[in-house]
C-alpha cells in the first residue's frame, strides 16, 4: 500500500484532539496486517498537544515493514512537553529516508524516536533540528537480526536531560540499551546457527 502525498510543504496530516478513542495517535499499523508493506511518502505530519495524560506515539508501526521517505514531522504546539513521541517502532523493518523532524519538546521520558523490544530501524539521510525530551533517538534492542543503522542524518541544536526515573535511559541524542538476559557471545552464536 502506499500513501503519498504532494509534497511536506502541502500534505499535511494533524492528529485529531478531540477524538475521545485515541488523541494522540495519528496512524498504526495493527496486527493483522503481519506481512504488508507499506510506503509513506511525501507528506508532512503534525502532533497537537493532547495533554500530560496521552501517552500513545503519533505514528505507531508495530507489524510488516514500513518505509517513509520525503517527510517531516513536526509539533503544533512545541511549547508544550509532549508526553507522547513522533514514531514508536515495534517491527524490524522500519526504514526512514530523507526524514525530516523538526521542532519538538518532549518530556524527560520521552524521546523523539522509540524503538521497543522487537523493533529495528534504519535511517538514511534524516535531519533532527531542535529536538527536546530525554534523547532523540532512544532504542531497547532485544530480538535477533533488530539494528538501528544510522547513514549520513545530521542532529542539530538537540538538548537531551537524563529523566528523573531512573529505569528509563536518558541523557544523550542517541541512547541504546539492550533486554538481552544472557551472554551476548552465546546469543550471537545461537543467531547464526538458527539461521536458514
Amino acid at each position: 500500500m502506499t500513501l503519498k502525498g504532494e509534497g511536506v510543504d502541502i500534505t499535511r496530516l494533524r492528529n485529531d484532539i478531540s477524538d475521545s478513542f485515541n488523541p494522540s495517535q495519528l496512524l498504526s499499523i495493527e496486527p493483522d496486517n503481519v506481512g504488508c508493506k507499506l510506503d509513506i511518502i511525501d507528506l508532512t505530519f503534525e502532533q497537537v498537544f493532547a495533554g500530560p495524560s496521552v501517552k500513545d506515539s503519533l505514528f505507531i508501526t508495530q507489524y510488516g515493514e514500513v518505509n517513509l521517505q520525503r517527510c517531516s514531522f513536526k509539533q503544533v504546539n512545541p511549547s508544550n512537553k509532549h508526553e507522547s513521541s513522533f514514531i514508536q517502532i515495534n517491527n524490524k523493518d522500519a526504514v526512514l529516508t530523507n526524514v525530516i523532524f523538526g521542532e519538538g519538546t518532549f518530556s524527560l521520558e520521552t524521546a523523539a524516536i522509540e524503538i521497543v523490544p522487537g523493533g529495528g530501524l534504519k535511517l538514511e539521510s534524516c535531519n533532527f533540528t531542535n529536538i527536546i525530551g530525554s534523547a532523540v533517538i532512544r532504542a531497547v534492542l532485544s530480538d535477533t537480526f533488530t539494528d538501528l543503522i544510522l547513514r549520513d542524518c545530521k542532529f542539530q541544536n538537540c538538548y537531551c536531560s537524563p529523566s528523573s526515573e531512573p529505569n528509563i535511559p536518558s541523557g544523550s541524542t542517541i541512547v541504546i540499551s539492550s533486554s538481552y538476559s544472557s551472554n551476548f557471545l552465546n546469543q550471537k552464536i545461537q543467531s547464526f546457527l538458527k539461521s536458514p
